[in-house]
């Protein structure tokens, strides 16, 4: 964020920050995956049980999973990246084909 960003600008920008944009969150019906070993080397389980605990306060749908004695990497690694991987794509292919900016359909 740069020298002189203030907590503010911080908020506003972290992934808590904009999961307080939640009637924007539930009107557009993004799937939301938070996964994350509960050993993570680099601490991040911690955030995201707080994201977890977050978007749960605000009723924001989704999926979350909190990998027991798994870490960043391993060997439970692979097969939650193909997880989700299918995640993704099921979400992409259930909301189908969206216009990009300055597309027309003439």
């Amino acid at each position: 964020m740069g020298a002189g960003a203030g907590i503010n600008t911080y908020v506003r920008n972290s992934v808590q920050g904009q999961a307080r944009r939640a009637g924007e969150l539930r009107a557009d019906g993004l799937p939301i995956l938070v996964d994350c070993g509960a050993a993570d080397e680099f601490l991040l389980h911690d955030g995201a049980v707080h994201l977890h605990e977050v978007v749960t306060e605000l009723g924001i749908a989704h999926s979350f999973r909190l990998v027991e004695g798994a870490g960043h990497v391993g060997p439970e690694a692979a097969s939650r990246t193909k997880d989700a991987i299918r995640f993704i794509g099921a979400a992409v292919t259930s909301r189908g084909p969206r216009p990009t900016v300055g597309s027309s359909n003439r």
